[in-house]
């Protein structure tokens, strides 16, 4: 017998994202993948798993994840041609996660000419309220080798 085993632990933070999303009918944050076990005290604690779960975001194209302040030495240990393309946003409780996953209209997170300005306040805003960011250089793989890839439009055997 034993104790019962306890699944999906790390799914904590995805639970509160959608319970909150469904409680104030507002969508979560595009491009953001998040993992976290969270306390009865609303802090979210470390995970394992961490290479995988940022192997599965790069496979789907995800380049921004929430992850628990603690984790950060696990992202440390990573090779750094791994680590291209994401931007980590570490948090301690669910206060700085509601922050990241629901941010106020005057951070609205777009592909505009003026992200790259509203990305900075955004990330200023973040470090304020004690969120730690890791920025990572561009991964051009996707979209040089996947997007960039020329189809032939018309058969040539005839």
């Amino acid at each position: 017998m034993g104790a019962t085993p306890k699944d999906g632990p790390s799914a904590g933070v995805s639970l509160f994202t959608a319970l909150v999303s469904s409680a104030l009918n507002r969508p979560a944050a595009p491009d953001l993948a998040m993992t976290g076990e969270i306390t009865t005290l609303g802090e979210v604690i470390t995970i394992g798993g961490v290479r995988e779960k940022l192997t599965a975001c790069k496979n789907h194209n995800i380049s921004r994840v929430v992850l628990p302040l603690s984790n950060k030495k696990n992202v440390k240990k990573l090779p750094d041609e791994f680590k291209r393309g994401f931007t980590i946003y570490y948090v301690k409780n669910i206060s700085q996660l509601y922050e990241i996953a629901f941010p106020k209209d005057e951070f609205n997170q777009t592909a505009s000419a003026a992200a790259d300005t509203e990305n900075l306040e955004f990330h200023e805003h973040l470090r304020s309220i004690g969120v730690e960011i890791d920025e990572f250089e561009d991964d051009r793989f996707h979209k040089d080798v996947i997007e960039g890839e020329k189809f032939q439009e018309a058969n040539d055997i005839e």
